[in-house]
């Protein structure tokens, strides 16, 4: 459930590739490892289909993408109707909420207006219980706008208020979803535990709300002191061969630690600690663990109770791809629980994937030092830094970083990825050597160290430390189809194992068929050692799964050319013209448009 950094995932483009990613091909992510959000998988599933079940009326914003909000529109209703719509579609809340304000101004009994006044409100942390009573008298099932107010009731403890608001959310719509799990804890917090307890037992099969119930029951029990019912089941919501929700381990490692159990307390963290490179939530639990202290709970009273059902609904929404849901959903959250710092990552998350780097950082800014994932967030910081252009202060965050936890790899690897990304391939490797150095005894998942430490050794002209570290990636994770890919492309490309290399292209082209990138790179080994139908038939399937690159449009037009099929190479170079190469590549395609490619010795193939 907690939104972690990990290490960036590969999306590897081949050596010959000189693109916008540099030909490494690694994409680095600043969203960070996806977790687990579900409470439990049935939830999971369910959330699946409830995402789809809003319908018009409901506050979830579609907030995507960049766009130019700045354009002049004429002042009118129906222009700053336009630029509101425009502005929220683009993630411009600020300027989506002032536009769409005085188009409702100039028409206040506009339904849908107000609805997306409203929304756009809860998106940016308003929580005007005026406007929500204003938009229930327009509309009865703006549901969003009842969740507010009983919201409110809980923020000023009137617990008993609260439980008969949440009774009247309908079916229909997101906040259905949630309603009478947060029902059930304004009861607790209104003193009706037996009600509240009994609304939690409720049979209602196949629901897929099992799970949820079950660990919401369980968190009154803890709170009521009755720990070995509590442990009992929250033992058994957790699932052994895969990651479980953050918040429930530690839940069950408190309870663990409060009748007495470190070696249990620590056994759960550690069952989980296998499914991460690195959780630095799980290490700080561990060492409280071991000092004989509980680590913290999200669920410490009703409030909280009604706090982290907000949070697992927002992140199933996240997880979803229901941004703007989720977004308003974790607001929620965090204006019950303010200090929760895994809501605040959500936040921070949603607002950088609509490019408001500026709000992502102020949601960041506001996660206690104290927190388990304050680490972890100041990751997140440092890539929301380099993305909005201030790389020198995220750069020197990574190393103030590296140096305060000199046991953790994380931020050296982080600071490597950003330089790799910009080209500083010597730096990279200094970063990346540095965490080599921390590490005791490499295990299967530190396989992307050794290899993007390798690209950087043959970035810089430095083959034999390149071709070690690529070794050293494949002995740790035999079979990894991009080192496959990297190795075996660059054996073939320097004329040597060529055989091996070959074997190994094919085997990554095995395990990622799909992969355009890694068919591109066996298609144009097969050209630069001279099989032109192999070439031209591999390097067809590439185009075909990435469409939009250049290079391995301009790799189909060369071997087109070389099988005598002149139009289509040209064609081929042309189409990688719009597709933005770089300068280098465009100044070679320009001069194959104009003289082709050079004649081959006879007996020579396609190298050089």
């Amino acid at each position: 459930m907690a939104p972690l950094l990990k290490r960036p995932d590969v999306a590897f483009r081949s050596p010959a590739h000189t693109g916008a990613l540099g030909r490494d091909g690694f994409q680095a992510t600043t969203t960070g490892r996806r977790r687990s959000v579900a409470l439990s998988l049935a939830l999971a599933c369910l959330l699946v289909v409830g995402v789809g079940c809003t319908d018009g009326q409901s506050a979830g914003l579609q907030l995507i993408s960049t766009g130019d909000t700045s354009k002049p529109w004429p002042d009118s209703t129906a222009g700053n109707y336009l630029v509101g719509q425009f502005a929220m579609e683009h993630g411009d809340l600020v300027t989506a909420r002032e536009s769409l304000d005085r188009a409702l101004t100039a028409d206040p009994d506009n339904q849908e207006l107000r609805h997306q006044v409203f929304a756009v409100g809860l998106a940016q942390g308003s929580y005007d219980e005026k406007a929500a009573s204003s938009l229930l008298a327009l509309d009865p099932n703006a549901e969003e706008a009842r969740l507010v107010l009983a919201l409110g009731n809980v923020k000023r403890g009137q617990f008993a208020a609260a439980a008969t608001i949440f009774e009247a959310i309908g079916n229909r719509g997101v906040a259905a979803i949630a309603a009478p799990v947060m029902r059930a804890w304004a009861l607790y917090g209104a003193g009706q535990k037996d009600a509240a307890r009994a609304l939690l037992r409720e049979t209602k099969p196949d629901d897929g709300f099992e799970g949820l119930r079950a660990y919401h029951l369980a968190m009154m029990d803890a709170l009521d002191g009755k720990v070995d019912a509590a442990r009992d089941q929250l033992k058994a919501l957790l699932v052994g061969d895969r990651p479980s929700p953050l918040r429930i381990a530690m839940s069950l490692t408190g309870l663990d630690v409060r009748r007495g159990d470190k070696g249990g307390a620590l056994q759960a963290l550690q069952g989980q600690m296998q499914f991460y490179e690195e959780n630095s939530a799980i290490e700080e639990a561990m060492a409280r663990v071991r000092e004989g202290q509980e680590p913290p709970v999200a669920i410490r009273d009703a409030t909280s109770g009604i706090a982290d059902t907000l949070m697992s609904l927002a992140a199933a929404l996240q997880d979803q791809q229901a941004v703007g849901q989720a977004l308003i959903y974790a607001r929620f959250s965090a204006y019950l629980d303010p200090k929760a710092g895994d809501t605040l990552a959500l936040i921070g998350r949603a607002l950088l994937a609509r490019n408001d780097g500026d709000g992502a950082i102020a949601a960041f800014d506001r996660v206690p030092k104290e927190s388990p994932f304050a680490w972890d967030v100041e990751l997140l910081k440092v890539a929301t830094l380099d993305q909005i252009g201030q790389s020198d202060k995220a750069e020197a965050m990574l190393r103030q970083m590296a140096q305060d936890r000199p046991e953790r790899l994380d931020a050296l690897i982080t600071l490597g990825d950003m330089l790799r990304q910009k080209e500083k391939f010597t730096e990279a490797e200094q970063a990346y050597t540095q965490a080599v150095q921390r590490l005791h005894d490499p295990n299967a998942q530190d396989w992307r160290l050794f290899y993007a430490r390798g690209i950087t050794y043959e970035r810089t002209d430095r083959w034999p430390q390149a071709e070690a570290d690529f070794k050293k990636a494949l002995k740790l994770q035999p079979d990894q189809p991009y080192v496959l890919n990297y190795l075996g492309y660059s054996w073939v490309d320097k004329g040597i194992h060529l055989e091996e290399g070959r074997q190994m292209l094919r085997k990554a082209v095995e395990l990622r068929p799909d992969d355009g990138f890694v068919v591109d790179s066996l298609g144009w080994a097969y050209f630069r050692l001279g099989d032109i139908p192999r070439s031209v038939a591999y390097l067809e399937r590439a185009v075909e799964l990435q469409p939009g690159d250049a290079t391995i449009n301009d790799h189909l037009g060369d071997a087109y050319w070389r099988a005598g099929r002149e139009r289509e190479a040209r064609f081929q170079w042309h189409r990688s013209l719009s597709l933005n190469p770089t300068a280098e590549q465009t100044a070679d395609i320009e001069k194959k448009l104009n003289d082709g490619l050079p004649r081959l010795p006879d007996n020579k193939s396609s190298r050089g």
